[in-house]
């Protein structure tokens, strides 16, 4: 096939957010104690080995409900952080179901989920509540940093004379080779 000009684009580049996951509390935050907010906003929780594109499951100090854990099932977004009677937090991810009957104790802002989704199993994180106001504001830097990246793509495929060792065992050679081709 044809050569095809590709970009590629340093992985340190990208705009994730460091520290802790950012939430915003709620939609159902009513229905926990103030001991259990306090609890979530305070505590390090671990991502368990039942993670996937579903939801991590996290482990850590318990979330207690006020009135137990039963709610009408309503709509889940990506990154709604659902609190089931094990009283730890699932946080749900791209592929979670559309609906569920768990209360809701956040939702993690748009601008952490690149961050989010980085993590693996056995991996520690923490949550920070932010105002939606301040969600927006994240999410309309990382937005700007988005932008601004596309000028410092660089081209792939170069000139031969001018491919270094060190070039060539920093890019990866087989994407594209072993897998669909655009």
């Amino acid at each position: 096939h044809p050569c095809r000009h590709r970009s590629a684009l340093d992985p340190a580049q990208l705009p994730y957010l460091s520290g802790p996951i950012r939430i915003v509390l709620g939609p159902q935050d009513d229905r926990f104690t103030a001991d259990g907010i306090a609890a979530f906003l305070s505590s390090e929780y671990t991502v368990t080995t039942d993670a996937d594109r579903m939801g991590y499951r996290l482990d850590g100090p318990e979330i207690a409900h006020r009135d137990g854990f039963d709610t009408i099932s309503d709509s889940i977004m990506t990154g709604s952080i659902q609190v089931p009677g094990t009283r730890k937090p699932i946080v749900l991810m791209v592929d979670r179901q559309t609906t569920g009957g768990y209360p809701k104790i956040a939702t993690t802002t748009t601008a952490s989920l690149p961050s989010l989704a980085q993590l693996r199993p056995g991996d520690r994180l923490r949550f920070t509540a932010v105002s939606v106001a301040v969600a927006r504001e994240l999410l309309a830097a990382q937005v700007a940093q988005l932008r601004a990246l596309a000028a410092q793509l660089t081209p792939v495929l170069r000139d031969p004379r001018e491919l270094s060792s060190d070039f060539l065992l920093s890019t990866n050679l087989i994407a594209g080779v072993v897998g669909p081709h655009d």
